[in-house]
């Protein structure tokens, strides 16, 4: 009698939707020092495409769309410190006028 081999493959297989998940939330809250945020941003979206290919669910979506946006929101402090480090006297008239007297 020949046995058959069977392979055990979790139909609902997330691990790569859970991951990409949990670094684009990290890539939102950790995006301040704008480098940070784009490095986990990129991680995430790389698991969110891993999990895309491995099976198509709401992990992956939800990882895409969280990157992008930890994405956007560290390119847009990048843009403002930037800005501020080019133009200190609006972060000095900002600081001023908000001193109690």
């Amino acid at each position: 009698m020949k046995k058959e081999v069977m392979e055990h493959k979790h139909p609902h297989e997330n691990s790569f939707g859970t991951a990409s998940v949990i670094l684009s939330i990290f890539s939102i809250l950790f995006s301040s020092p704008p480098i940070y945020g784009v490095i986990l941003g990129i991680v995430a979206l790389i698991f969110s495409s891993k999990q895309s290919k491995v099976e198509k669910n709401k992990w992956s979506k939800w990882g895409k769309a969280l990157a992008i946006i930890g994405i956007i929101l560290s390119v847009i402090f990048f843009a403002l410190f930037t800005w501020l480090a080019r133009n200190p006297q609006w972060l000095n008239q900002l600081l001023i006028q908000n001193v109690p007297a």
